[in-house]
């Protein structure tokens, strides 16, 4: 029986993980969790990065609902009010400096922030973190899976379609339960 994701894609897990270059085989368990997963999350200040995972995330599920943000306090905010209907985030740390937004300096955080405020979340859901910034990627990973959550780290690079290339794999690993950060 194919699962909701399946059929709004047109195709069956089995496609679609083969369309993330992942054989089946490998991905037993992602079919019920594929189902879940339609609110997606991502957290980058940089638009050509953040538009090669939506196109990424897309090919394999065309009706996936995706926020993107560009500041931690925008995430953090939306997330206070959604965190029940996500299925899964990606966080990178460094969302560049302070700019002007309605007429006053505004500090975008990172996604450290977020960070800290999933941890206090009882409510775990996949989270990857795809930075280039190894240290706090490191870090982020390791507070998160401390209190349960599950997490991959995807090292970023400043090629969009390098991280959207790899995003996807990475997602379904994650979602199938065989991954390792």
């Amino acid at each position: 029986m194919a699962t909701r994701a399946a059929r709004l894609a047109g195709g069956s897990i089995e496609e679609d993980t083969a369309n993330f270059g992942i054989a089946a085989q490998q991905t037993p368990h992602v079919g019920a969790i594929w189902e879940a997963l339609m609110l997606v999350a991502i957290l980058d200040d940089d638009i050509n990065r953040r538009t090669a995972m939506e196109r990424g995330l897309k090919q394999v599920l065309p009706e996936v609902s995706i926020e993107l943000f560009d500041s931690a306090p925008d995430m953090i905010a939306w997330l206070a009010r959604h965190i029940d209907d996500v299925g899964l985030a990606s966080l990178a740390h460094d969302l560049g400096p302070s700019r002007f937004r309605d007429g006053m300096l505004f500090d975008p955080g990172t996604g450290r922030d977020v960070t800290d405020f999933l941890v206090e979340m009882d409510r775990p859901f996949p989270v990857v973190v795809h930075t280039p910034k190894s240290s706090e990627g490191k870090r982020m990973v390791t507070m998160l899976e401390h209190v349960g959550w599950p997490c991959v780290r995807l090292e970023a690079t400043n090629d969009p379609e390098g991280v959207g290339s790899e995003w996807g794999p990475r997602v379904v690993e994650l979602l199938s339960g065989s991954y390792s950060s």
